[in-house]
């Protein structure tokens, strides 16, 4: 009993942590930077920006925090080497979960039904701003969010409560702080997709990867004609993209865990000859 309350205590204190620096921030940048034109100007131009900054103030709270418990935060997300073989299946991946989530954004039905989940691409997503500047705050933000997500959540729960509930309570946890509920709701399946390949290659640089590639090829998807092409085939030709890109991600978690369990095998093989 005592493990599950010391559980439950942690996971409030980061989620407090988390929602107290949401709030803060969110309230300075729009409250008292908005003041100023010129970043008024910058925050409205890369609204990317806001997330990159709450997201590195938790982690380096959280850090503070794990430092005062005698552990290093970044040892804990265990960002080791992975083999160039699993990089390429884990960029391949990310490339058709990109094709996926553009294309089922374009069906119609989707559209009217939810009209936030365009409404959330468009103001993510379309290059308003410096692209530089977008392309590097799309690289860095998957890197804190994983920290926080998968690193910190994921981890405190895995090693208190079977593997299975701990990947479903991650991404609970990650779809309520999108603060949307039908983003919300495609983030809890997004998050077991990022927790897979974290769990089968044990470093968090795959869970990172997946997520980078995916955001720079939606960036690339939205931004430079792709949006007009799936307005011109229509609702058969976003389907089918759709559906490719379903499929391919389904294929890309096949192969990424098989090729893991083949280097396991291997390298027990190894120790043991």
């Amino acid at each position: 009993m005592k493990k599950y309350l010391l559980l439950v205590g942690n996971i409030l204190l980061y989620s407090i942590i988390l929602y107290v620096v949401f709030k803060g921030e969110t309230f300075l940048i729009f409250n008292v930077f908005d003041e100023v034109e010129f970043l008024r100007y910058f925050i409205l131009q890369t609204p990317l920006v806001t997330g990159l900054i709450i997201f590195a103030s938790v982690v380096l709270i959280y850090s503070l925090l794990f430092m005062l418990k005698g552990k290093n935060l970044f040892k804990i997300c265990s960002f080791t080497g992975i083999s160039p073989k699993n990089i390429a299946i884990i960029a391949i991946t990310g490339g058709f979960v990109a094709l996926f989530t553009t294309s089922f954004t374009g069906i119609s039905f989707v559209r009217e039904a939810f009209p936030v989940l365009p409404g959330f691409m468009d103001a993510v997503y379309r290059i308003k701003g410096p692209f530089a500047i977008l392309f590097a705050v799309i690289l860095l933000i998957p890197f804190f969010e994983e920290i926080i997500f998968r690193g910190v959540y994921f981890n405190e729960l895995r090693a208190n409560i079977p593997l299975t509930a701990a990947i479903v309570l991650q991404a609970v946890i990650y779809g309520i702080f999108q603060m949307e509920l039908i983003v919300g709701i495609y983030a809890v399946f997004a998050s077991v997709l990022y927790a897979l390949p974290y769990i089968w290659t044990r470093s968090l640089w795959s869970s990172v990867l997946i997520q980078n590639v995916s955001a720079l090829c939606i960036l690339l998807l939205w931004n430079f004609g792709y949006k007009f092409l799936l307005e011109n085939l229509g609702d058969i030709g976003a389907v089918s993209f759709s559906a490719m890109g379903l499929t391919g991600f389904v294929a890309g978690l096949y192969f990424l865990n098989g090729s893991c369990k083949a280097k396991q095998t291997a390298s027990v093989q190894e120790v043991n000859a």
